[in-house]
């Protein structure tokens, strides 16, 4: 089932954020180890007005045991969201690094930040039935969805293209590189 993430939810959606956004994190943070980096991802995601908050995380429950996360707000807030992590990051890890964002206008899409699935779900269309989740909740507001998936990771490039993404521009991240993909949801006007 899928359903709001809640604050509970930290430890176990932690681990599934850190498998996305372990390099991120670690550079923001100089090398932080594992430990470290879940401590970090504890404390954004218990805390509210952030890109890693349990307020923009939905969860795929199975048993008691979240086997994936979906994280998606409105485009137009990524920078606002994101600006309290960054500013936490460089207050307390002054020897991270920490580029400054591409400087860009306000993306109109509705934006999939993050999407991640256990191990023992993988395959099991698990990641398709969160996308389209997160564009169900799009539908409300818009007309459009978006997403970055790193240019090394053909798999999760080669299901988004199937579920009816397309290229729209690279873009770099943290030094890594990414594919800014999109989706007309078909929305009436």
């Amino acid at each position: 089932m899928i359903r709001k993430a809640a604050k509970d939810d930290a430890e176990q959606v932690a681990r599934l954020v850190d498998v996305v956004f372990e390099p991120h994190i670690r550079r923001w943070t100089g090398g932080a180890d594992e430990e470290e980096r879940l401590q970090l991802i504890h404390h954004f995601f218990k805390n509210g007005a952030n890109a890693f908050s349990y307020q923009c995380t939905d969860v795929y429950e199975n048993n008691g045991r979240i086997d994936g996360i979906v994280v998606h707000y409105p485009g137009e807030q990524d920078e606002a969201l994101f600006k309290p992590v960054m500013e936490y990051v460089r207050e307390h890890y002054p020897n991270g690094k920490t580029d400054p964002p591409e400087k860009e206008e306000p993306s109109p899409e509705y934006y999939i930040g993050l999407l991640s699935v256990s191990a023992e779900a993988r395959g099991q269309g698990l990641g398709t039935k969160l996308i389209e989740h997160a564009e169900r909740e799009a539908l409300k507001t818009t007309n459009s969805t978006a997403l970055s998936v790193r240019e090394d990771n053909g798999q999760a490039e080669k299901l988004y293209k199937q579920l009816g993404y397309h290229y729209k521009k690279t873009h770099k991240s943290d030094e890594l590189v990414y594919d800014y993909l999109i989706k007309n949801l078909g929305r009436p006007q």
